[in-house]
């Protein structure tokens, strides 16, 4: 009579190393980030809040101003972020801030509390810059260069005061424009409604 065998069980190999797709994806997204001239991380410097600072002066998106200082607009944001919980760590309100401000934050963010306070400022300083634009374009009078000198009288054009006047209060002052929608040769339009037929029940 046979004897039965019995089959000892199978030693499992360990699993080699193998990277998940999404292992290789997030691996490919960090090579990529790195090569990238505006994705990796980057050193915040006076030269790239300089850089910065003059881009919003003249009224550039916050996108254009990060690309023109050489970084990504997300990079721009995590340096404002990260300058707002260092005021707010050191109980203050980023938009009413101390002359003495310095003395109450971590010296390790000040430069990005210093991106944050002029930046905000440039942004400030350029939408004031362009009203005031406005308003001399529809007063008229007289352009000055940045001495001081006369290099231009401009002569006022109601247009551009309306139109500071309808941005500041569009609710009394902007033009709205009426839309009358008619049938052919000017007869009311005719509205039809289909309704869906009722399936006799079996």
């Amino acid at each position: 009579m046979a004897k039965e065998r019995k089959s000892s069980p199978r030693r499992r190999r360990p699993p080699k190393n193998r990277q998940t797709r999404a292992a290789k994806a997030a691996a490919g997204a960090e090579k990529a980030e790195a090569e990238s001239p505006l994705g990796r991380p980057h050193e915040l410097t006076q030269k790239r809040i300089d850089d910065i600072c003059t881009a919003l002066g003249v009224c550039a998106s916050i996108k254009d101003a990060a690309e023109f200082a050489g970084v990504a607009e997300a990079t721009y944001h995590r340096w404002m972020e990260r300058a707002k919980h260092a005021f707010q760590s050191a109980q203050l309100n980023p938009a009413e801030l101390p002359p003495d401000w310095r003395a109450h934050v971590d010296p390790e963010e000040h430069i990005f509390c210093d991106l944050r306070e002029r930046a905000t400022r440039a942004r400030a300083d350029a939408k004031i810059g362009l009203l005031g634009s406005i308003v001399l374009a529809g007063k008229g009078g007289p352009l000055y260069d940045e001495n001081g000198n006369v290099v231009a009288n401009i002569d006022g054009d109601w247009r551009a005061s309306a139109k500071m006047l309808a941005v500041r209060d569009p609710e009394s002052y902007a033009e709205r424009h009426k839309h009358e929608l008619s049938g052919a040769g000017g007869e009311p339009l005719g509205v039809v409604i289909y309704l869906p037929e009722e399936e006799d029940e079996p």
